[in-house]
C-alpha cells in the first residue's frame, strides 16, 4: 500500500516552481530515483518519496529540458492516489474493463 503524500511534501515540490505537467511530460528536473541507486527489489513509493525529498537541488531547472524520470512519476502516483476516492478508481476500473 502506499502512503501519504502530505501537503508539505508536495509543497517542497512545488516552491522548486515543479508543476503537475512538468512532472507528467518529465521535464520537472526531479532525478530518476534509479540514477539515485534506488532499484532494489520490493522499494516502495515511500522509499522513493524519502529519497527524493533527501535531493537538494533538481537536476535541471523545471521546463528546462526533457529528462526521464521514474521519480516524477511515482510522486504522479502517490499525489493522485491520495486525492482520488476509492470509488473513483473502482468505477474507471469497471469501465477500462468493459472496453
Amino acid at each position: 500500500m502506499v502512503g501519504r503524500v502530505g501537503v508539505a511534501q508536495v509543497r517542497i515540490v512545488m516552491e522548486k516552481g515543479v508543476t503537475l505537467r512538468h512532472m507528467m511530460t518529465h521535464t520537472s528536473g526531479i532525478a530518476n530515483h534509479y540514477n539515485l541507486g534506488a532499484y532494489k527489489p520490493g522499494l516502495t513509493n515511500d522509499d522513493v518519496l524519502q529519497i527524493l525529498l533527501k535531493q537538494e537541488e533538481l537536476d535541471f531547472q523545471p521546463g528546462e529540458k526533457y529528462s526521464y524520470s521514474n521519480g516524477a512519476y511515482v510522486l504522479l502516483a502517490m499525489i493522485i492516489e491520495n486525492s482520488v476516492k476509492c470509488s473513483d478508481i473502482v468505477a474507471v476500473g469497471r469501465k477500462v474493463g468493459k472496453k
